[in-house]
């Protein structure tokens, strides 16, 4: 299947369009490419007399093809790990329709063990905190809390009684803390609110302040919120959020989707 959909997407480098068709699949629609399709090879051809042609075959394939990488990064499969594939997901829609699906691609994208080679090719842009709205926000936030081992006696937790969101990770006094859980924008409004906090915090503070983003066709883009904490000097929190971005606002930042 890997292969399969490799070739058929290799063979169709700049998308594709066949007109007034159905660009939709499970995942979104499409974004109409200027290539024809007409280079998706097939092992032979469509007999007219089925209801079918040649370019319904080739835009069905496709899809196909667009699917398996969505489905296929979204399990964690390495063969669509690549730098191909974040660009094929990041490029290729019109409008993500399961947000969920797309986590694995915000994951890879803003992976630290690959920052510095996606921000050298162009995978990963900056733009500054003051461009993230609150109000343009969606989906959940991915928080990471972490905390070298130090001698101050009970820490403030990273967390409060009310959140009903799941922790993970180790949080023992007089050893690193690393903690990680995920909460709905909307669900848990301590988090939120500390988010939004900490934000115009930065905001006020260092207005330019570098935030690594993913930026997508669709608008919908990724982007990631670290810092050391201001108050105790040490204690580093990390947000993965999805943020909606106009086209404009898009280019204004150097995005070229």
């Amino acid at each position: 299947m890997a292969q399969c959909a490799f070739r058929i997407l290799n063979e169709a480098p700049d998308g594709i369009d066949f007109g007034d068709i159905d660009y939709r699949l499970k995942y979104g629609y499409l974004r109409r490419g200027p290539g024809t399709g007409g280079k998706i090879s097939l092992t032979w051809k469509v007999d007219e007399d089925v209801g079918s042609n040649d370019n319904a075959m080739r835009f069905l394939m496709y899809k196909l093809a667009i699917g398996e990488v969505v489905a296929g990064m979204d399990r964690g499969d390495p063969t669509f790990q690549s730098e191909f594939c974040i660009r094929l997901m990041a490029t290729r829609f019109e409008k993500y329709l399961i947000i969920p699906s797309f986590d694995a691609l915000m994951d890879l994208a803003l992976n630290g063990s690959r920052r510095r080679e996606f921000m050298v090719h162009g995978v990963l842009q900056q733009m500054p905190v003051k461009a993230i709205d609150v109000s343009r926000l969606f989906g959940r936030a991915k928080l990471q809390f972490r905390r070298p081992a130090t001698a101050v006696i009970n820490p403030a937790e990273p967390w409060n009684p009310s959140c009903t969101h799941e922790w993970k990770g180790k949080w023992e006094e007089g050893d690193d803390q690393d903690c990680k859980t995920t909460f709905g924008l909307d669900y848990c409004c301590f988090c939120m609110e500390r988010f939004k906090q900490q934000l115009e915090g930065w905001k006020s503070r260092s207005p330019d302040y570098p935030i690594p983003t993913l930026f997508t066709s669709t608008g919908d883009c990724c982007v990631e919120f670290r810092f050391i904490d201001p108050d105790d000097g040490m204690s580093e929190w990390t947000y993965w959020i999805w943020l909606l971005l106009s086209l404009e606002e898009r280019k204004e930042y150097g995005s070229t989707v």
